[in-house]
């Protein structure tokens, strides 16, 4: 007689909603801030409990996710305001990228008061003044980073002088000649002006051609009205006048010659001049004028750990001038500075520091302190759940030729839940409201 197993107990159900918020918060910090406002703080109320703790929201991260690159400005500004609430004054880290605007740099600078390091990627949306006066009013900042943006020297002495005690500076760009840029531009600028001489000429022209063509019409016209026994008189009295009128045509050309040729003398002694004094400047200047972010960080800056200025067009007494002014630092990177001449000199001085990273070196030592974000990192290049939609909607459509209908209505059941069109979109959504999360778990729960 066969005996039959005997059915395993049946463990309850975990409520994971039940769990406590500490524990909650935790497992939240191993998130990134875009998960914790777009997922986790969403699935119920306790959970959006947890989400709202405001150790939490002391290091903010919102760089390297696809969110960044798919959701627009307003969006994104919106989300880092809601985490910047959430840490009641208590953030001490903030990282961005591509979306800070002025607006949101003062709004961080009236609630984080705490703030010790502030890190922005191909942030282009907002103006320098903006993150010197946020540099003001956080007196426990110690890094700053700008990169892929060109900022001034003005605004690196401005900060130095409010923020003696800075410890990390990084402004990290791709390397463009400056000089042959500005070369380029003033070539740009010279033939749109001689283009519009050209069409200011060409409408004087057109112009004058049409005055002799309104007076030759008014001349006909009355000669018309005379008599013929006056014809041959008027005729002579024209020929005159027309003759007159040759000699004054002939006088106001050569005048506009004698300016046109004026005007070509000016500009010619005004391009000589300027080439001159461009072939005058000393090396003395050409050194001052590359090496102004360099001067204003070796003035003001005297409590740097670590530099980056990779892409910058310091030369060699600019590195000079930073080792001089700046004595703590340990990390240095100087890549892609190629008006820097690497020689014994510059290797010694070097060699006193722990990490530097010098033009044209390679092998470089590992740094992660000078790791750099790219501008477009985190955006998704691979599968989207469009295509993943796609994909499952024409298996289904195969099936259901091959079975002659047989999938037809679990087609239509199926489309209706899994379109992306009918999905909730979280664009223009505000994490804190009640109705989101409750949107959210009723469409995953179908």
């Amino acid at each position: 007689m066969e005996v039959k197993p005997s059915p395993l107990p049946m463990l309850p159900v975990r409520d994971w909603s039940d769990l406590p918020t500490d524990a909650l918060s935790t497992i939240f910090m191993k998130l990134g801030s875009i998960e914790v406002l777009m997922g986790a703080g969403l699935v119920c109320h306790s959970w959006l409990a947890a989400a709202k703790s405001p150790e939490l929201w002391r290091s903010v991260d919102m760089t390297r996710h696809k969110v960044v690159f798919s959701k627009g400005i307003d969006t994104m500004c919106a989300m880092a305001k809601v985490a910047i609430d959430r840490s009641q004054g208590k953030m001490e880290s903030f990282l961005a990228q591509k979306f800070v605007t002025s607006e949101l740099l003062d709004y961080i600078a009236c609630r984080a008061s705490s703030l010790k390091s502030i890190r922005l990627i191909a942030c282009r949306n907002f103006w320098e003044p903006s993150l010197a006066e946020l540099a003001t009013q956080c007196p426990l900042l110690e890094e700053i980073e700008c990169s892929g943006n060109k900022v001034s020297s003005e605004f690196l002495v401005y900060v130095g002088r409010a923020r003696p005690q800075l410890k990390r500076l990084k402004i990290h760009m791709r390397w463009f000649d400056e000089d042959a840029m500005e070369s380029e531009m003033e070539h740009e600028m010279e033939h749109e002006m001689m283009h519009d001489d050209d069409d200011d000429e060409e409408e004087e022209e057109e112009e004058e051609e049409e005055d002799e063509f309104l007076y030759e019409d008014e001349n006909v016209d009355d000669d018309e009205d005379e008599g013929e026994e006056d014809e041959e008189i008027e005729e002579d009295e024209d020929e005159n006048n027309d003759d007159d009128e040759e000699e004054e045509e002939m006088e106001e050309d050569e005048d506009l010659d004698e300016d046109k040729n004026d005007v070509v003398e000016e500009k010619e002694d005004e391009d000589m001049d300027e080439g001159e004094d461009d072939e005058n400047e000393t090396n003395e200047e050409w050194e001052v004028r590359k090496n102004k972010d360099a001067f204003a960080i070796a003035e003001n800056m005297p409590e740097l750990r670590l530099l980056q200025i990779s892409g910058n067009n310091l030369t060699n007494k600019g590195v000079h001038a930073i080792l001089d002014g700046c004595p703590h630092l340990e990390c240095f990177d100087l890549s892609e500075c190629y008006n820097v001449r690497v020689d014994d000199q510059l290797r010694a001085r070097c060699a006193k520091i722990k990490h530097a990273w010098l033009p044209r070196q390679s092998p470089r030592v590992h740094c992660p302190d000078l790791r750099v974000i790219e501008e477009d990192e985190g955006e998704d290049y691979g599968i989207t759940m469009q295509d993943l939609w796609e994909a499952e909607v024409e298996t289904l459509e195969a099936e259901a030729k091959m079975e002659e209908g047989s999938y037809g209505d679990y087609y239509e059941d199926y489309s209706a839940l899994s379109s992306p069109e009918s999905c909730v979109d979280s664009k223009d959504v505000y994490c804190d409201d009640p109705n989101v999360y409750t949107m959210y778990h009723d469409y995953y729960s179908l």
